[in-house]
């Protein structure tokens, strides 16, 4: 049944058994989730504790290089206008979807308006514990 015309293929999904030639293939992990994971392991640390700014990155929900090239472009909108970012954002995500603007200019920008939304919460976190500590 999944084998006639490779339906599984194309709906990237087999419901009942899955077919004799790709049991294996299945069970593999993807390797940009390796990389990602990888890369959240050196975020944390070695010893498990989170530091200020691996806390602040996983609050923000930041995205890393790895899951944002492996997205395609549409993807790669979605998660632009799921952070919010109005202004010039609306045209590059536009652009990226008709193919005006490259999928590797999107990704630098994206990375280093993440790295500023970072900074700019790590200030406020330490002015906001500056305060707290002032008896007042």
């Amino acid at each position: 049944l999944h084998l006639q015309a490779e339906r599984w293929k194309v709906f990237g999904r087999v419901d009942g058994e899955l077919p004799q030639a790709e049991p294996a293939a299945a069970a593999r992990p993807w390797p940009a989730d390796e990389a990602v994971a990888a890369e959240r392991r050196r975020a944390a640390g070695d010893h498990g504790e989170m530091s200020p700014e691996a806390r602040v990155r996983k609050q923000l929900g930041v995205l890393s290089r790895a899951e944002l090239v492996v997205a395609g472009p549409k993807a790669l909108a979605d998660a632009v206008r799921a952070k919010g970012w109005d202004g010039a954002w609306r045209g590059i995500c536009d652009g990226l979807i008709a193919g005006r603007v490259s999928a590797a200019e999107v990704i630098e920008r994206f990375l280093s308006r993440q790295d500023q939304d970072v900074q700019a919460a790590l200030e406020q976190e330490r002015r906001s514990a500056g305060a707290s500590q002032d008896p007042g």
